[in-house]
């Protein structure tokens, strides 16, 4: 996390000669801010001073500060690029390319913190974490790798298989320590809205046929379907509970188009919210608060249905933005459950934390390992950042250190 150091501030050092060797310049700190003798210097000091002169901008402009963000978390990028006017200009420029790096091209820093922190997440770059079934009693879903028009993520389609059968995709077990996680999402792409599929399920247990008992199952209804036809929906009790029905009030689910759903779990009031695309369509839904998640399903529902999922996430952190200004209307067929008008959640506003220079670098430094350190200024192209990168290494051995705590 971004170190906050209360103590005073850093003085302000005059300059040491870059032509001095760091052995000299150590004693001549040591002399002057009463350092002791003998065992290993105390370069602290001395990595303030150079830090303090060089500042953000020349390790910016070198290509440095980029290379320290490669190896930090994405919740301590987001404390430091919010620091300041420079910082945030870095992060424009910077953190689109470190994530599509990191994660996949558009993804959020949101996103990608949620990521880091979660109990389970695969961005489905491939199957295996995951098992065919349960229910393998009859030809199942297949599973092949593929990509959306547009999209850089990484997708796993689910097709054939046989009709009105469930339980026949994929599906893993994760461990679920305590505290229960909060969030579970995922990306939805649907190629045949005729065809009911798009299952996602979160469960407790699993049987030889399918997962019981249930926290939820979302799902696209498609043209197969009595009622409720080409719009998904929620059920918390499949046999008993209502069926909650979502369609757009001015449009239609399209096909080949990602939609990120994520569902908040308040296993306290037994509660959830339903959120797609940022907008929170469902919420104050009764489910079985008792259960202790273990297992997710992922399947279709008819042969011919063709859909993918990608960025399955499930943790405590929030994935995705709430959006301010939805593009997308939601319409909920059950009258008790109201749609959320406007933009009642918001996502809660950083301040600018107003750090200095060199607690921006500080935190930094206190947070890489040695052995990253080390490396990072290997083929620099500066003997002078050299220099840097050694006092930065034994900067790593900073305490004690104070972390800002929070989601993004």
């Amino acid at each position: 996390m971004l170190a906050s150091h209360a103590t005073s501030p850093v003085p302000s050092l005059s300059w040491q000669p870059w032509n001095k060797s760091l052995p000299a310049a150590c004693g001549d700190m040591r002399r002057r801010h009463g350092g002791q003798s003998a065992g290993a210097p105390d370069v602290r000091p001395l990595a303030l001073e150079l830090v303090s002169i060089r500042g953000l901008d020349s390790l910016i402009e070198h290509g440095l500060l980029e290379r320290v963000c490669e190896m930090l978390p994405a919740l301590e990028i987001a404390w430091a690029t919010s620091a300041c006017r420079n910082m945030q200009a870095f992060a424009k420029e910077v953190l689109p390319r470190l994530l599509a790096v990191r994660c996949r091209p558009g993804l959020q820093l949101q996103t990608a913190s949620a990521s880091e922190a979660a109990m389970f997440s695969d961005w489905m770059r491939d199957t295996r974490q995951w098992n065919s079934g349960p229910n393998t009693s009859k030809p199942y879903n297949v599973a092949k790798e593929g990509c959306v028009a547009g999209d850089g993520g990484a997708w796993i389609f689910l097709e054939q298989g046989t009709d009105w059968l469930g339980f026949q995709g994929l599906y893993c077990n994760f461990s679920s320590p305590r505290p229960k996680p909060k969030w579970v999402s995922f990306r939805l792409c649907l190629q045949t809205l005729e065809f009911s599929c798009g299952f996602f399920a979160l469960s407790a247990d699993r049987r030889t046929w399918g997962l019981q008992p249930l926290v939820f199952i979302f799902n696209y209804r498609g043209d197969d379907m009595q009622t409720g036809k080409r719009c998904f929906a929620l059920q918390t009790q499949p046999v008993t509970g209502d069926l909650h029905v979502l369609q757009l009030e001015k449009d239609q689910i399209r096909a080949g188009v990602p939609y990120e759903v994520a569902v908040h779990l308040d296993w306290e009031r037994g509660l959830l919210e339903l959120f797609i695309d940022g907008a929170c369509v469902l919420r104050d839904i009764n489910f079985q608060a008792d259960l202790e998640p273990r297992y997710i399903g992922l399947y279709n529902w008819r042969r011919r249905a063709v859909c993918g999922f990608s960025e399955i996430l499930v943790g405590s952190r929030r994935p995705y933005p709430v959006a301010e200004s939805p593009l997308q209307v939601w319409r909920v067929s059950e009258s008790q459950n109201r749609r959320e008008e406007g933009s009642a959640l918001t996502m809660r506003s950083r301040p600018q934390i107003g750090l200095t220079s060199n607690q921006i670098l500080l935190s930094f430094c206190v947070n890489l390992r040695e052995s990253a350190v080390a490396s990072l200024f290997e083929n620099c192209p500066s003997s002078r950042y050299v220099e840097i990168a050694v006092c930065m290494f034994d900067m790593t051995n900073v305490s004690p250190r104070v972390h800002h705590r929070g989601e993004l």
